[in-house]
Formats: structure tokens, C-alpha cells, sequence
């Protein structure tokens, strides 16, 4: 869906999945990007040195930076109370009402990812475009209450993009308010209507290493507003996803060992699994963030993992993170705003 191992075989592709002429497929493919994917490992979070790229477990930062918290959500009480009967029912009394007040509280956000620019930024595939130094590291809303609202205020997902020089960076312990809010809400909410019972977050002790691969990503533009050319583009890419990127896949052994793909991505063009990330942004938030067609995008997360306490809302698809560039330089982030599409 818009990752390719090397121009050639983005044309290659194109050529085989459109009707497009020689001229419109060179112009297309020179709107290409560089971007990162990366193979998943399991692997004890002690045997992950400090600032390496992972997901999961706790967050290596400087010592001085604090632990992002989101503040209360507006109108939790009418929102639950407009939830469909069906899903009502699910939870308890005591359940909705331990809800209502969390999310009308401050709280602290869950880390989910972080990502070693100081390595990456060497690799061929790395988006220029982005910073080069220190970490990005991504903390998001483990309650479950994405509401478009509450995503469109930009308070259940931050980025924190921490240039503290790596020796003197350290593991930081999750906030207690975390892990018993999920251990005694979100725990429940995933055995009643996922069909758990899955792990408490305290009892993890692993995470999931990234190990990069090298890749270009090819722009996917709005298709309700682009010709037809555009739309047998975004099909092609659909067609063609990952083409020649072997090297990212994994065998049945290695995913028997932990090893796995699910096409996390780290700058160039977002490769969405529904609409346009930027239409979907523009849609959220009524257009009142100006032309999100121009921010830089970060990176996206894929929510299918071993790690399903991270990852409630939006398990089953992918969580982008674009910003709007900072007048100061590529090597800063500016305003973050997240997005997660399902599949």
C-alpha cells in the first residue's frame, strides 16, 4: 500500500497494475519519499539497550522530563450516556461509573514506542525531512475514550521528541495511576468485550525491538477530489503492497520465534488503511488546524500486537502522527496530531 523496496520497483508495479502512460508514472514516482519500516522482535525489555527503537515497555528519556499527562475530557458523562444499548449493557454500573470519572480527570498518558533517530537518521531510508538527533517517543490514552472530539482536542496522544544525550538518558518507571487504572478498568473492558483475559500491564516484562529496513513510500492523495488517474494509482498501490521488500517479511519460523511484520513506518508519505490521513484530520477537526496537507508525517504504529494492553481502541489498525513543521528547523517537532484508522 505505498512502500517499495527502490524506484525501480515502484515502476515496475505501476506499470504492471495501472494503464498509466511512461510519463505519468515517472511524475507520479518522482513524489517519492524515503521511509523506514521495521521488523518486529520479542524480546526481554533488559536486553534493550537504552534509546533503541522498540514497543512497548517503558520509556528511555532524560532524567528531568516529565511523564505526559493528558488533562480531563469535556462531556464523558453525556458520552457514555449516548453509547448504543447494546454496548451499554456490556459493562456494569460500578464499571461505567469508574470511567466517567477517570476520563474526567487529568491522567497520565501510556507509552506505546519510541524511535533511536541518532541510528536511524544513517540509514539510506530515512525521511531527511525529519530530525535527526535523540528519540521520538509516542504516549497515548490507554482509557479508550478516542472520541472524535476528544482526538480532535489532541490531549490522548503525545510525542515527545527528547534530545537528552543517550548517557544520560534513563528507563523511566510507568506511573502506578496507569497501571492500576488498567489493571482494574481496561483489563475488565478487554475480558467483556474482547474475550480476554489478557496480561496485566505490570506483569510484561518484554517488548517488541525494531530492527529497520529500508524502503520508499509513494504519496496517496485525496481520492474523492483527484481524477481518475489518482484513483487507479491508490488501487495499484493497494495491489502492489510491499513489492520488493522481501527483505522486511518474515518466515513462518522466524514469526514462530517472535519475529514479525506489520508495516510500522517511520517518515516519508503515510501509507493509510482507510481515507487520506490528511483528509481524515481535516474531517475531525472541521479544518481549524489550516492545510494539514502540508504538515511532515512522523510515523505510524501498528496496533496488532502481543502487547494488547497498549492498544485498546485501535488494536486492529494503525495509529499516524503528523506535525506541523516548526519554524525553527527539521530538528524539532512541532504541533502533533494523531489519527488511527482500522482495518
Amino acid at each position: 500500500m505505498g512502500l517499495f523496496a527502490d524506484h525501480a520497483t515502484s515502476i515496475r508495479a505501476l506499470r504492471q497494475h495501472t494503464n498509466l502512460t511512461e510519463a505519468e508514472i515517472a511524475q507520479f514516482v518522482a513524489r517519492a519519499r524515503p521511509a523506514l519500516t521495521f521488523r518486529r522482535r520479542i524480546t526481554p525489555e533488559g536486553d534493550v539497550p537504552l534509546g533503541m527503537s522498540k514497543i512497548g515497555g517503558r520509556p528511555d528519556m532524560g532524567a528531568d522530563l516529565p511523564w505526559p499527562i493528558r488533562a480531563p475530557y469535556e462531556g464523558v458523562a453525556e458520552a457514555v450516556a449516548n453509547w448504543p444499548e447494546a454496548l451499554r449493557n456490556v459493562y456494569s454500573a460500578e464499571w461505567t461509573e469508574a470511567c466517567i470519572a477517570y476520563n474526567s480527570a487529568p491522567a497520565p498518558l501510556g507509552f506505546i514506542a519510541q524511535f533511536d533517530l541518532d541510528t536511524l537518521s544513517s540509514r539510506p531510508g530515512f525521511d531527511p525531512a525529519l530530525p535527526s538527533m535523540g528519540r521520538l517517543l509516542l504516549f497515548t490514552d490507554p482509557s479508550g475514550h478516542h472520541c472524535a472530539d476528544a482526538m480532535a482536542a489532541a490531549q490522548w496522544v503525545q510525542v515527545i521528541h527528547d534530545t537528552t544525550p543517550r548517557d544520560q538518558i534513563i528507563r523511566h518507571a510507568t506511573p502506578s495511576a496507569v497501571i492500576e487504572h488498567w489493571s482494574t478498568s481496561i483489563l475488565l473492558q478487554q475480558n467483556q468485550y474482547y474475550g480476554g483475559p489478557e496480561a496485566p500491564w505490570s506483569e510484561t516484562a518484554d517488548c517488541e525491538r525494531l530492527d529497520a529496513v529500508d524502503a520508499i513510500s509513494l504519496p496517496h492523495d485525496r481520492a474523492w477530489q483527484a481524477p481518475q488517474r489518482t484513483r487507479d494509482i491508490l488501487h495499484a498501490l493497494r495491489e502492489a503492497h510491499l513489492s520488493g521488500l522481501e527483505d522486511a517479511t518474515v518466515s513462518a519460523s522466524n514469526f514462530a520465534a517472535g519475529i514479525a511484520f506489520h508495516g510500522d513506518q517511520l517518515g516519508g508519505h503515510p501509507v493509510p488503511v482507510q481515507d487520506s490521513v490528511p483528509a481524515e484530520i481535516d474531517h475531525l477537526t472541521g479544518g481549524a488546524l489550516g492545510p494539514v496537507e502540508g504538515w511532515r508525517f512522523l510515523f505510524h504504529v501498528q496496533g496488532e500486537t502481543y502487547l494488547p494492553q497498549l492498544m485498546p481502541d485501535w488494536r486492529d489498525g494503525d495509529l499516524y502522527l503528523m506535525d506541523q513543521p516548526p519554524t525553527a528547523g527539521t530538528d524539532s517537532i512541532g504541533q502533533v496530531f494523531g489519527v488511527a484508522q482500522s482495518t
